[in-house]
């Protein structure tokens, strides 16, 4: 789920750097609020500042050199958003000018002076802040922080974001200004590369320009690690970026094709990392339509031409010693010749030379001429091993000097964490993996809140009870010496090549099945306990490291794990978005169950691909599954999951417009829940036979449905169910023209989703608060609330939800007088309709079509598509056809 990310500042002094801010927070697929996008409202402007701080998940305050308007207390606006977020524990990221910016706009009153000077004394003395002396600085400084933020924290919209810059980084400088240079080349499409060995810091240069130049792409950074990765995955995950699900396109060519042509006039910037020997067949296919940064060991890549190959190489020993000093400090001039003989050692890699120098850093006794001589030593054992020329032998000599400095129990700890597969890990769930099989994860966690001190080395046979805070200083350890790098809510990150030595080093200890075992019980335990809509936000930090271990138990036949942990983890999938990762994994399960001849295992899997497919609009495949998924409940005699299959397919039918079709499956559904006292089945059926009666204005009647469903919602605690009816609701008022009783039922909704990050059930509310606003024309507020759900729209890949917010913008531009615009709206919106065979839909475009003709002065045109439209609602029995009735009367009256 996105942030809602506030922008608090004066407003007039620092214009261009709001901008520079907005782009920033839009390109990382963020929602920006800010005084630009308040609509008229009855509550004062300082009410409403706050009001919207309250709803906010960051605060953003950029401190210019004027205070500002202030309240009867004299206390500006800008402070008060400040001081209602501290209130809030909302987090806040503090942006000053720099004093040396002399043109800065000032405060001519000796008190406004006073007070600004006393506000940015007290900022820096409670924050780290940063400083900018331009919108340019700002806008990067401002990029470094949130990407840091949004990677450490796991919810970023947009899922292939690039990781965070490194936090030490020197040099490089020419090397940056190249990569650029060469991306604006001529206008062109820019492709450059970037090769050179492992450890040499091609991927944080990656990062560093990516954030640096951000500004220069609102369309977002595309961060995509190839690694020897299946193609077809890759391409998907930058297609669901934009919203759209290519999984229809069976070959690499077909998909790349669809890919390229979301990309082309796209301002983004794509970055493929690590590109290796076995990406070579199909690295062509990844040749985009926007400019694109490829990291790679070889020397050569076929999409790159020889001159946009930049060589990256080692650090010169001016910078090398700038990274000495940035982790120890001036010790480094004192003893310059030995530290130069450290770099010389390292190979002048930065990697290589980090770890080495937190070592020297961590143990005090060790003098840097005996390291130094320890690296060299290291470096020969391992030529007189390998009998050839390692590639990687300085970062190779630094990774091993620094393990065997470790106690027995922190190397096991190091070994085991290449059984993690995202970005981070925490310290808790080593412990589990590292437990008995018995232990479950609510001990460990009751472990891991009753932290002790420990020694640094630990004894692998602990007691039980220690486990968890041993792990924890363990991992302290292994940080202290640079091996894995700390992340925030007491997470832990490793860098890849370090990641590929530990599973390395694993395997080489013949402790990898087991480890891997362990891991995949343990994220079970994991999922188990927080597969409720409250467990979902450290379910989602994870996230990555459980489909890691879905992986391996794919391809290790632990077909019972596998079942087990994607049906915990299917709500979870489709409430927040990851439609993609559910149809690989649910086919797996269906496979898995296969595999063990476990029919309604198959079954349940069928049945949750179908309701996916339902909200991509793949009607005839869902329904070819919703048909096999019947015919094996039928046979196994399970009437609960003939239940749900019959209130899909309802689904299928209504989502068409085939109301007398839908009510049958509806009612069936109904009756066999109430036979089975199933009260969650019996309310989804009750709100899908009251969401038919309000389709055809029988409002009354809904109603009295939508009442009986939230009745049942409530007595089950089931706020997802009760957020979707509330909605329903707030739609039969606003439909009558009872627009405050509406937006209070949209208002609910929102407090319910906000919670669950329910993106699709968010994306509806904010599209109904637009329409309500529509309706009473305010078309500013109308555009905001539509931006931001056709924002989450595009992120879902919902196409009955996008036929929706075509028309309502195409409804909007002609209001606007933006009758082309809105010609493309409906026209587009038409195709998708069509396509997915929404009845409804179809009509609404094509009535809105004929709008457009009839404006345009096309009266046959204009009389054919209303014709269409009345012919289709009236088929529906739709109240919507009076609207073509009228249209037509004034098209063909003489």
């Amino acid at each position: 789920m996105p942030y809602q990310i506030f922008l608090s500042s004066t407003y007039r002094d620092l214009v261009a750097e709001r901008q520079a801010v907005e782009q920033v927070i839009v390109a990382l697929g963020q929602h920006f609020k800010g005084m630009e996008h308040f609509f008229a409202r009855e509550e004062t402007p300082l009410e409403t500042c706050l009001a919207e701080v309250a709803r906010s998940h960051w605060l953003v305050l950029v401190v210019g050199q004027r205070y500002g308007a202030t309240d009867a207390n004299g206390i500006s606006y800008t402070e008060r958003e400040y001081l209602r977020a501290g209130e809030l524990n909302i987090p806040r990221f503090v942006f000053l000018q720099d004093d040396a910016v002399t043109d800065a706009p000032r405060d001519d009153e000796p008190a406004q002076r006073a007070s600004i000077k006393r506000f940015r004394a007290d900022l820096m003395a409670r924050h780290t802040v940063a400083f900018f002396k331009t919108p340019d600085e700002l806008a990067k400084q401002v990029a470094l922080t949130l990407a840091r933020e949004i990677s450490i924290r796991g919810a970023a919209s947009r899922g292939l974001m690039p990781p965070p810059p490194p936090e030490i980084f020197v040099g490089r400088q020419d090397e940056l200004r190249d990569i650029a240079a060469r991306l604006r080349a001529n206008g062109a499409v820019g492709i450059a590369g970037v090769r050179g060995l492992g450890g040499i810091g091609k991927s944080a240069l990656a990062t560093v320009f990516a954030y640096a130049h951000i500004a220069e792409y609102p369309d977002g950074l595309l961060w995509v690690t190839l690694a020897g990765r299946d193609p077809m995955l890759l391409l998907s995950d930058l297609a669901n970026v934009f919203g759209e699900d290519v999984s229809r396109y069976a070959d690499v060519a077909g998909r790349a094709a669809r890919v390229r042509a979301l990309l082309d006039g796209k301002r983004a910037l794509l970055i493929l990392d690590d590109a290796r020997k076995e990406d070579l067949p199909h690295i062509t296919h990844l040749q985009m339509r926007c400019p694109t940064l490829i990291t790679t060991r070889l020397e050569t890549l076929v999409i790159v031409s020889p001159r946009a190959m930049f060589s990256l190489e080692i650090l010169s020993e001016d910078d090398a010693l700038a990274l000495c000093r940035e982790v120890l400090g001036n010790r480094v001039d004192d003893t310059r010749d030995s530290f130069i003989a450290l770099c010389r050692a390292a190979g002048y890699l930065p990697l290589a030379l980090n770890i080495l120098l937190r070592r020297l850093f961590t143990d005090k006794a060790l003098s840097i001429e005996e390291l130094t001589q320890r690296v060299a030593d290291r470096k020969r054992a391992i030529k007189e091993v390998s009998k050839s020329d390692d590639p990687n032998l300085n970062v190779r000599a630094s990774f091993d000097l620094s393990y065997a400095a470790l106690g027995e129990w922190d190397q096991k700890l190091f070994r085991a964490l290449g059984v993690f597969d995202g970005p981070d890990f925490s310290a808790e769930m080593l412990a589990v993996i590292l437990s008995p099989a018995s232990v479950i994860l609510s001990e460990a966690k009751n472990l891991a809140s009753n932290s002790s001190a420990s020694s640094p080395s630990r004894d692998p046979s602990l007691a039980q009870d220690d486990k968890a805070d041993d792990v924890r200083d363990g991992l302290d350890n292994l940080a202290q010496y640079a091996l894995i790098e700390r992340a925030e809510r007491g997470r832990f990150r490793l860098h890849p090549l370090l990641h590929s030595y530990a599973q390395n080093l694993l395997s080489e200890a013949g402790e990898e099945t087991r480890v891997r075992e362990q891991a995949a019980s343990a994220y079970l335990q994991f999922t188990q306990s927080h597969s409720e809509p409250d467990g979902w936000d450290e379910l989602e930090l994870e996230r990555e490291n459980i489909f890691g271990a879905l992986e391996w138990c794919h391809s290790h036949q632990q077909d019972r794990m596998l079942i087990d942990v994607v049906a915990l983890l299917f709500e979870f999938m489709r409430t927040r978005g990851y439609w993609g990762d559910a149809i690989v994994w649910l086919k797996c399960e269906y496979e898995a169950g296969k595999q063990l001849g476990d029919k309604l295992v198959q079954a349940d899997a069928l049945l949750h691909l179908a309701m996916i497919l339902i909200l991509r609009g793949d009607y005839a495949q869902a329904c070819k599954f919703l048909q096999q998924s019947q015919t094996l409940c039928v046979e196994k005699e399970n009437r609960s999951g003939e239940a749900r299959v019959s209130y899909e397919l309802g689904n299928i039918e209504s989502l068409q417009g085939n109301y007398a079709g839908a009510r049958t499956f509806f009612e069936r559904s109904l009756a066999m829940n109430k036979e089975l006292e199933d009260k969650h089945g019996a309310a989804r059926a009750l709100y899908a036979l009251g969401h038919i009666e309000s389709n055809q204005g029988n409002y009354v009647e809904a109603r009295t449905f939508f009442e009986q469903s939230l009745a049942l919602e409530k007595e089950l605690g089931d706020k997802r169910g009760m957020a979707v009816t509330l909605l329903a609701l707030g739609h039969i008022e606003s439909y009558q023209g009872n627009y405050a009783a509406a937006q209070k039922f949209y208002e609910q909704v929102l407090a319910l989703v906000a919670k669950l990050e329910d993106k699709q059930a968010m994306a509806e509310t904010l599209l109904a608060l637009g329409n309500i606003e529509a309706r009473q024309g305010n078309y500013a507020a109308t555009r905001t609330f539509f931006g931001q759900s056709l924002a989450l729209e595009k992120e879902l890949g919902d196409k009955q939800m996008t036929v929706m917010m075509l028309q309502t913008l195409g409804m909007l531009e002609l209001k606007e007088e933006n009758p082309e615009q809105a010609e493309r709206d409906f026209r587009e919106g038409l195709a998708i309709a069509q396509q997915i065979g929404d009845k409804h839909w179809i009509a609404f475009h094509q009535y809105s079509l004929a709008c457009v003709e009839a404006r345009k002065g096309n009266r046959a045109s204009a009389v054919e598509l209303a014709r269409a439209a009345l012919a289709l609602w009236e088929e529906l029995r739709a109240p919507e056809a009076e609207w073509a009735r009228k249209l037509l009367e004034e098209l063909t009256a003489e």
